[in-house]
C-alpha cells in the first residue's frame, strides 16, 4: 500500500504533466472520436509519464514493473467510468436527449408480422372496385386495398392477381 502511495506523493511535476495531459487526450479522444490523433497522443503522454516517474527515483526492476502496473490500472478504472457515465447518461440522462444519440433511422422500421402478412396476400386474387390506370383499389376477400398496375390500365370489375410488393405497395395484373 505505501508503494501506491508513493506513487503520487514523490512524482515530479515534469511526470505529472505528461501523464495528466495523456488522460485528458485520451478522455477527448472519447468525445471528439476521429481519425484517432488524440488518442494515440494521449496514449503516448501517458507512456512518457510513467516512463518519468519510474526513472526519476532510481528505481529496481521489480518497482518499475509495480508502478507501471499501478498506473495502468489507474487508467483503466478512470476510463472505464468515464466511459460508463457517458453510456449511462447517453441512454437515461442529458446526452440521450441529444441528437447524437436519438433512435431515428434514415430507414424505415419494419413490423415483420406486419411483412409476413403482406407476402401472404402474394397470388391472391381479387376484383377491380375502381379503374387501375396504373393507381386504384381492389378488393381482396372482402378488404378494399390501394395497388398499382404493373401493365397497363385496368377497368373497373377486371379480376386481378397480386404479384409483387414493393416499399408496402400491392402490384397487379390481369388474372
Amino acid at each position: 500500500m505505501s508503494e501506491f502511495v508513493t506513487l503520487f506523493t514523490g512524482m515530479s511535476v515534469f511526470a505529472g504533466v505528461f501523464l495528466g495531459i495523456g488522460l485528458i487526450l485520451v478522455m477527448l479522444e472519447l468525445f471528439i472520436p476521429g481519425f484517432g490523433v488524440f488518442g494515440i497522443g494521449g496514449f503516448l503522454c501517458m507512456i512518457v509519464g510513467t516512463v518519468a516517474r519510474t526513472i526519476e527515483h532510481g528505481l529496481s526492476a521489480t518497482e518499475i514493473v509495480l508502478y507501471i502496473t499501478y498506473i495502468i490500472l489507474i487508467y483503466v478504472f478512470v476510463i472505464g467510468i468515464i466511459v460508463s457515465i457517458l453510456v449511462l447518461s447517453a441512454k437515461y440522462g442529458a446526452l440521450a436527449k441529444t441528437s447524437l444519440f436519438e433512435n431515428k433511422t434514415t430507414l424505415p422500421v419494419t413490423d415483420k408480422k406486419k411483412l409476413r402478412e403482406q407476402n401472404k396476400m402474394i397470388g391472391k386474387k381479387g376484383i377491380a372496385v375502381t379503374d387501375l390506370k396504373p393507381c386504384g383499389k381492389v378488393d381482396i376477400d372482402g378488404e378494399v386495398i390501394d395497388v398499382i398496375s404493373t401493365k397497363k390500365y385496368i377497368y373497373y370489375g377486371t379480376s386481378v392477381v397480386i404479384t409483387d410488393i414493393c416499399d408496402e405497395t400491392y402490384h397487379v395484373e390481369k388474372a
